[in-house]
């Protein structure tokens, strides 16, 4: 019998944001941040989750139905904010869920460490965003993070829809799904491309991670796909999940958190999706050997 998956939404910031929660509510609480694909997806993911946990995933502001928010000043942070107002909605605002990332993922991942760190039982990072990295020199991410965002964003107002349409299905051909945000609020799809591209290009000039948290807050479990770092797309982590970096970014984790652990997986940078019962798996084996 397929797990049942409920619908809900909530408004924040003047922002309508949906989510989905999947699993007994006896089960212990999980957050899923997802990177892409998003929404139904995703829920395969969700489905295989909730198999064990009490599973609440957003669809993060800008993506699948949820709107942009209005401004962006500190993506992190605002979206963790985001993850935070579910959670209360929810009655589960002190229930210390476990916080699950994948790529995009990563950002309110992190930005729920540094906002809640007193919250959160186990953060899990899958092929995700690490902004507490500083963010390599290579023209590759300069072009794709930097330069495709921007130009993006600055034509996301001005480009006819039926061309926008026909660019996004191009980008994200691999998922056969379509940024609804990008139709409806162009305006703030560009402020969140300009704010991410700022972000990654500040880091490369300096040499500095955009974030700092505190990763002794709560166990931590990093799973990467082998090959991540081989795909060449924007929508496949474009180079900023290396598994190169996550392993640098390991090191300095167990500097701090001894229970830390790394574990490769057979796969890229999209091997969640591709195999959810393989990926979970560590997940549960982790958990158990708190």
């Amino acid at each position: 019998m397929a797990i049942e998956i409920y619908n809900h939404s909530t408004r924040f910031n003047g922002a309508l944001i949906y989510y989905v929660t999947a699993g007994e509510q006896i089960k212990y609480p999980l957050v899923f941040l997802h990177g892409a694909p998003w929404g139904e997806k995703s829920w395969d993911v969700v489905r295989e989750l909730a198999k064990h946990f009490y599973v609440i995933a957003p669809e993060q502001p800008a993506f699948g139905r949820s709107d942009p928010l209005p401004t962006y000043t500190n993506l992190p942070e605002q979206y963790a904010d985001v993850v935070h107002y579910i959670l209360r909605e929810e009655k589960l605002d002190e229930a210390k869920p476990i916080i699950v990332a994948q790529s995009f993922g990563g950002n309110a991942a992190h930005g729920y460490l540094k906002k809640y760190p007193k919250n959160i039982r186990c953060l899990v990072l899958t092929d995700a965003v690490m902004p507490t990295m500083p963010i390599p020199r290579t023209w590759r991410i300069l072009f794709q993070q930097v330069i495709l965002s921007t130009i993006g964003g600055t034509l996301a107002p001005l480009v006819p829809r039926f061309i926008k349409r026909w660019i996004v299905k191009k980008v994200w051909h691999r998922y056969n799904i379509v940024w609804d945000a990008l139709e409806t609020y162009p305006k703030r799809i560009r402020s969140l491309a300009y704010n991410t591209a700022a972000r990654i290009y500040r880091s490369q000039r300096t040499g500095k991670p955009y974030m700092e948290v505190d990763y002794s807050a709560c166990p931590i479990l990093m799973l990467w796909g082998e090959r991540d770092g081989e795909e060449h797309i924007v929508a496949e982590g474009g180079g900023i999940t290396h598994i190169k970096i996550a392993q640098k970014l390991f090191e300095e984790i167990r500097r701090v958190n001894h229970t830390a652990k790394f574990v490769t997986l057979h796969g890229g940078h999209t091997i969640l999706y591709d195999n959810p019962p393989y990926v979970i798996g560590e997940i549960i084996q982790f958990m158990n050997s708190r």
